[in-house]
């Protein structure tokens, strides 16, 4: 196929085979949790 090999398409499909589509778009888009990277302030000392 495209490389990959069918153990993971296999581990793939058992993940994401149900998924509808709103719940794939809600994979994509961007979570904000608290103590992420994005959440850290730089302190000079």
């Amino acid at each position: 196929m495209h490389g990959v090999s069918d153990a993971t398409i296999y581990k793939w499909r058992s993940a994401f085979g149900g998924m509808e589509v709103s719940d794939a778009k809600s994979l994509k888009a961007p979570v904000n949790r608290p103590g992420s990277a994005g959440d850290r302030q730089v302190t000079q000392g």
